[in-house]
Order: structure tokens, then C-alpha cells, then sequence
């Protein structure tokens, strides 16, 4: 994803959550967790996460499981060697 898509991403947060309000130090959070992400993956969860909730989403809301599951494992095994 790049970080054009990671703002975009933050922009349509705001418009759906006015109450959320991005400074520049979320987006650089955002872009540096969901920058090897898929950017469509992405916006799906968070399509999915304004379809269930009220309340704007966390970075981890919209990560999905399978990322997050092996991310873990991959933290695990590096801090293992």
C-alpha cells in the first residue's frame, strides 16, 4: 500500500466517523503498519467495519486475522533465532 492509499484509507474514516479527526502522526501510523498490506484488502475491512460498528475503526479492527496470525509467528520465530 502506499501511503497515498494509506491517507485515503483515513480520509474515508473521517468522512464516515466525523467525530474522528486524523493528525499527520495517524496517517505515518497507519501507512507504518498497513504498508505491506494489500490496499484492497484493507478497504474491505473497513467497509465491513462501517457496516457493524458506530465507533471508527483501530488499526487493528481492520487488519485481517490471517495477517495478524502470521505476523506473529514470523515476530515469534525471528525473536526464537
Amino acid at each position: 500500500m502506499t501511503k497515498q492509499e494509506a491517507f485515503n484509507l483515513i480520509v474515508l474514516i473521517e468522512r464516515v466517523y466525523p467525530l474522528f479527526v486524523a493528525k499527520n502522526e495517524t496517517v505515518q501510523q497507519w501507512f507504518s503498519v498497513c504498508a505491506e498490506l494489500d490496499y484492497k484488502s484493507v478497504l474491505g475491512s473497513i467497509y465491513e467495519h462501517i457496516r457493524i460498528s458506530p465507533y471508527p475503526p483501530a488499526i487493528n479492527d481492520i487488519i485481517s486475522e490471517k495477517w495478524k496470525s502470521n505476523n506473529w509467528m514470523n515476530e515469534y520465530h525471528l525473536k526464537l533465532s
